[in-house]
């Protein structure tokens, strides 16, 4: 019988080094900072027209500038760890061919839900969409949307990688309970 978790020892190795459970919490209370201080810096650096849109994210254009902050973040999430780790963006995130085919395969199950979602009951009416935003103006906003929800929610992957990873450091020194403690004990007898 397979081990369930072998595929997330490759994952895990690189935390697996450093059972110093000091510098995941600097990196835990610095990015807490920082998810709390780059809305507040960006905004100041913002002319006070733009400042309403950015705050309040009424429109397009302040909605994508929200969503954009997280590639500030994402940003100091890498130097943090690189610096405090000694440890890359991809092993936040896993390996290279592993993440694109799970894009992929993300990709693929959100179009079929989109589909789906069109075909069933109940149906679009396309008159009603023409009063929300007219075709034009959509069709202009769709490629900067998809940026920078793509930032925002690659914000996401090395941020929990990162937590992952540190669950291993925990393990290493003998704590953590539950399925993490399963989790890294079994990497741990693999590795």
């Amino acid at each position: 019988m397979s081990d369930r978790y072998a595929a997330h020892i490759a994952f895990l190795r690189p935390a697996l080094g450093s059972p110093n459970l000091g510098p995941v919490l600097v990196v835990a209370v610095l990015m807490e900072l920082i998810f709390i201080l780059a809305p507040l810096i960006v905004g100041a650096m913002l002319p006070d027209r733009w400042l309403y849109l950015y705050e309040t994210g009424v429109t397009t254009l302040g909605g994508l500038a929200q969503l954009l902050i997280f590639g500030l973040i994402a940003a100091a999430l890498v130097w943090l760890v690189r610096k405090l780790h000694g440890r890359g963006f991809w092993s936040l995130v896993g390996p290279v061919d592993t993440t694109i085919r799970n894009l992929k395969i993300a990709r693929l199950a959100v179009f079929v839900l989109l589909a789906a979602q069109a075909i069933l009951p109940p149906w679009i009416v396309f008159a009603d969409l023409a009063e929300i935003r007219p075709l034009n103006s959509w069709a202009v906003w769709i490629i900067p949307a998809i940026v920078v929800l793509i930032i925002q929610s690659g914000t996401e992957e090395p941020y929990f990688g990162a937590t992952c990873n540190s669950n291993a450091q925990h393990c290493r020194i003998g704590h953590g309970f539950g399925w993490g403690y399963r989790r890294c004990y079994s990497a741990q007898r693999i590795i």
